[in-house]
């Protein structure tokens, strides 16, 4: 019994001190911010899958570190920045408000996009 408590008590510990998911979804974007395409796949699963709605080209669809790398290598390129506000975490899901803007869109006269 006193190791089943114990058990329970660390993982009460470890769910308490874990990492929210906002503060998750910061780091994320800190990192591809910074252009630190390998810090911010980090944050991914390997088969993760990223949908870009709407999508700016293709169908905004994503599978993988592979082809996720090639998206973020675009924004790092672009020397893109994503801002993000009014975030609301929901358990594990946090849904933000997206500001973005990069050189092309400066170049077309777009301030950034939401």
């Amino acid at each position: 019994m006193k190791k089943l408590t114990l058990l329970l008590l660390i993982a009460i510990l470890l769910t308490a001190c874990g990492p929210k998911p906002l503060d998750v979804v910061n780091s994320w974007v800190a990192a591809l911010n910074k252009g630190n395409i390998d810090a911010a796949l980090s944050y991914l699963a390997d088969n993760a899958t990223v949908t870009i709605i709407p999508p700016a080209d293709g169908d905004g669809v994503y599978n993988g570190h592979a082809e996720i790398r090639g998206w973020y290598e675009s924004l790092a390129a672009g020397k893109g920045v994503t801002t993000l506000s009014d975030c609301k975490a929901d358990g594990e899901t946090v849904t933000c408000l997206d500001t973005y803007t990069d050189e092309g869109l400066k170049a077309m006269g777009v301030d950034f996009i939401e």
